[in-house]
């Protein structure tokens, strides 16, 4: 709570140039968590200070570019980055490598998730830049996350807008159904694919076999 008044009594000056500034910045690994940011926005929206509709397309907006900064510095600088002090921090070692093996675990919807697990995000969408993930592809994926998570903090933070705390509980709880959401999402499209091509296998299969005789005789 008390870094959430801090990020608010910072913002109120200047809502949403100082909104859009943080939420780029934190997608360029700003040590300062993007969902504090998102529900010091909301809220100002439900005391008036900010039109709901716009403070929501500054936040996007910001997500949206920060993390597109970020893939475009993996993109052209890669791995030499990583020496450099700042990124030795943010980019250890240990957490590239899990990294890797979160791409290698969900592909292209690593970018989607990385949107719902705070730390994890820059290295994400650093490691998408170096591996040359398709431009469109992770605009797509950052894009639909963005919606979902700005949407889906402010829907909250404006339903119990006079309930600070309870807020903040049921945006964490949302964040997490939309991330379990999609994992099951994820797993019913991957097991529809895997059972329609063994089926066309066996169909394939079972052709072959009935013309077998005739090729015979």
């Amino acid at each position: 709570m008390e870094l959430l008044q801090t990020v608010i009594d910072l913002v109120s000056s200047s809502p949403y140039f100082f909104v859009f500034l943080i939420i780029f910045l934190c997608g360029l690994g700003l040590p300062v968590p993007e969902e504090v940011t998102l529900i010091a926005a909301a809220w100002m929206t439900v005391k008036g200070l900010a039109n709901p509709w716009v403070m929501f397309a500054t936040a996007f907006v910001a997500i949206l570019l920060g993390d597109l900064a970020t893939y475009t510095i993996g993109r052209n600088f890669g791995y030499r980055l990583v020496r450099l002090p700042y990124f030795k921090r943010t980019l250890s070692e240990d957490r590239l490598k899990k990294v890797d093996q979160f791409f290698d675990k969900y592909g292209d919807w690593a970018v989607f998730f990385a949107r719902f697990v705070a730390g994890f995000r820059f290295a994400c969408y650093f490691i998408a830049g170096i591996s040359r993930l398709k431009v469109h592809v992770f605009i797509f994926m950052d894009a639909l996350a963005g919606v979902l998570s700005v949407g889906l903090t402010f829907l909250i933070i404006r339903r119990f807008g006079d309930e600070i705390e309870k807020a903040i509980q049921w945006v964490k709880r949302g964040h997490y159904a939309l991330s379990v959401l999609a994992l099951v999402a994820i797993g019913v499209f991957v097991g529809w694919k895997y059972f329609r091509k063994k089926r066309a296998k066996s169909v394939s299969a079972a052709e072959e076999a009935a013309k077998a005789p005739e090729n015979a005789g």
